[in-house]
């Protein structure tokens, strides 16, 4: 991972799961229901970084 991946991952990614988790904790009904939609927002956040995503020297080729 290049370093703007890293700066969103820490300063957006990593407080919004975050905050959803403590929005479902407070839900005590369809507690169940937000962890797993929560964990599908996750993986699939983390298989399109890792696998889909083109890497940031094939976008700018030109810039070193």
């Amino acid at each position: 991972m290049d370093t703007p991946s890293l700066f969103f991952l820490i300063v957006f990614a990593v407080p919004m799961v975050i905050l959803l988790f403590w929005i479902i904790r407070k839900d005590k009904k369809n507690r169940k229901w937000g962890y797993i939609v929560l964990s599908v927002i996750v993986i699939a956040a983390l298989y399109v970084a890792f696998f889909k995503a083109p890497s940031y020297h094939e976008i700018f080729p030109n810039i070193k």
